[in-house]
């Protein structure tokens, strides 16, 4: 049986060629890509063997291999339907493996899922599979997402013969059979869209100008010190102990320990958020979308702003990067973010004012991104706007 073309909604799935080598180069080449495939980039002379050993693969099983996906716009990335390979693959008659392998600014578009359902199609009403599965690490969560979404269920979880970062926790195999296919109706779980909290929802800095304005006058302080605070706060992200360690020079006598948690309670109740911006999270809800926060930084203080400001109650969940145990830009807080609201990643938004936490992590994590705000640069995101009340309009868009 012949490799076919095939098509799946946006996707045109092509057999791999030699014409495809340098698309090969370009997608290995990228170590966010790989980040759970060897954990670095491939190098040229790499991705030519492993191209070769693909081409071979597809010569010895005819009617499976690998498939090159494109869109209106170009390449998008590949697709693999193949007979079990390698130490963690026992081989059996009538089984094959799916896989995939995507661009990075292709992430999250829906893609990996479209694809892989063609070929899951294509396995078993045209090639007769009895079984196909998938692989990956235990700690990739967003390919797990994917096959959970395919109809693919949980099958065994084994150690990992590979040594990139992630797999000391070893991997996991999800299955699917023709009849569990056919007989699968997928549940759409609503899209997700994610965002910070200080200097995106609220204005952060204006709230401690407003609250160090009247802890200097508290305190019986001058101007030097008031300038100082706005000089050495560094948008929040100089840790408190140290800022306060700091102000003890203009005569301050408490405790440093002292002065941060009177800070934590104090600065929350400057805070404040415009009613736009809630009725904004108020419309995307209304229209389907599950809406989270996340933020990092410390239970009091952030847990105080987001019910001071009336933000905790007006999304679905709210999440805090120290009672979370992981910090934006790892895709895991996003993760989380997407179970405990019931969303999906795929197709979500991430809103924030900070390129290295907050567009990075959305990277990270396959959603769209809006940098709001000029405070910071970095990654380049989708959509970078004044403010986030314009990327409401752009979401619901």
């Amino acid at each position: 049986m012949e490799q076919p073309s095939l098509r799946a909604g946006r996707l045109e799935l092509v057999p791999l060629g030699d014409e495809h080598l340098e698309l090969e180069v370009l997608l290995d080449s990228d170590p966010e890509v790989m980040r759970y495939l060897g954990g670095r980039a491939r190098p040229r002379e790499e991705v030519v063997v492993a191209h070769r050993r693909r081409m071979d693969d597809a010569r010895r099983n005819p009617g499976l291999g690998f498939w090159v996906g494109f869109d209106d716009d170009g390449f998008v990335g590949w697709w693999i339907l193949r007979p079990p390979y390698g130490p963690d693959q026992p081989k059996v008659d009538g089984e094959a493996e799916l896989g995939y392998r995507l661009l990075r600014d292709r992430w999250g578009r829906g893609y990996a899922s479209e694809g892989s359902r063609e070929l899951l199609r294509y396995g078993f009403d045209e090639v007769g599979l009895e079984r196909i599965f998938a692989q990956t690490l235990t700690v990739n969560l967003g390919s797990r997402a994917t096959m959970a979404s395919l109809g693919l269920t949980f099958a065994r979880a084994f150690p990992s013969s590979h040594d990139e970062p992630g797999a000391e926790y070893g991997e996991v195999e999800y299955e699917i059979r023709p009849a569990d296919w056919r007989a699968f109706v997928p549940v759409k779980r609503p899209r997700l869209v994610v965002f910070d909290l200080d200097n995106t929802l609220i204005d952060r800095d204006g709230a401690f100008r407003a609250w160090a304005e009247w802890w200097v006058e508290k305190e019986g302080l001058g101007p030097d010190a008031l300038a100082w605070l706005l000089a050495e706060d560094e948008g929040g992200f100089k840790p408190r102990e140290e800022l306060f360690a700091g102000v003890k020079a203009f005569g301050v006598e408490r405790s440093v320990e002292e002065l941060v948690d009177e800070y934590d309670r104090e600065h929350p109740l400057f805070t404040s958020v415009e009613p736009e911006v809630l009725e904004g999270i108020a419309r995307l809800r209304e229209a389907g979308w599950r809406v989270a926060v996340i933020t990092n930084g410390g239970v009091v203080q952030q847990s105080r702003k987001l019910e001071h400001t009336g933000i905790g109650a007006a999304v679905d969940y709210a999440c805090i990067s120290e009672s979370a145990g992981v910090r934006k830009p790892d895709r895991r807080i996003f993760a989380l973010a997407a179970e405990q609201t019931g969303a999906r990643l795929e197709g979500g938004w991430m809103v924030g004012d900070h390129p290295a936490y907050d567009i990075l992590g959305g990277i990270n994590a396959g959603m769209r991104t809006i940098q709001v705000g000029h405070h910071h640069e970095g990654p380049k995101a989708d959509h970078h706007l004044d403010s986030v009340m314009a990327a409401f309009d752009v979401i619901l868009s």
